[in-house]
């Protein structure tokens, strides 16, 4: 996993972003989390072969789903910037115009690797 040189505070508020962004079970830890969505991120910009075949992987083992269902390639993985909010419950990858925007930022919008507080991500969204 490389974070192509950026600056990043791996440490927020004492949250471990590369502990964060993991999921173990049954003895196997995996390089990202599932949300209730079936969105599957991970922290740094991973390599996007090796991080399709973890989440091919993670849908067999976990998600039984049959091996021959999980086809997941490089072509279906992008990079994107997040941005932890201050209590540590979440993250954002576009900071709504609301209450709830992350309070270090200026200004809502989309995170991108200049964004104040900014870590790379890898992920597999809207198609799980």
């Amino acid at each position: 996993m490389t974070d192509h040189g950026h600056p990043l505070d791996d440490e927020r508020e004492g949250i471990d972003l590369h502990e964060w962004f993991t999921f173990t079970e049954d003895g196997v830890t995996y390089p990202f989390v599932e949300d209730e969505n079936a969105n599957v991120h991970g922290y740094g910009h991973q390599d996007k072969a090796e991080f399709a075949r973890a989440v091919n992987d993670y849908d067999v083992a976990v998600g039984g789903v049959d091996s021959t269902d999980a086809c997941w390639d490089a072509g279906d993985i992008p990079y994107r910037w997040g941005v932890m909010d201050l209590d540590g419950e979440r993250f954002w990858v576009n900071v709504p115009a609301t209450d709830q925007r992350v309070e270090h930022l200026l200004v809502p919008g989309p995170v991108g690797e200049n964004t104040p507080g900014a870590f790379p991500i890898t992920c597999l969204w809207n198609q799980r």
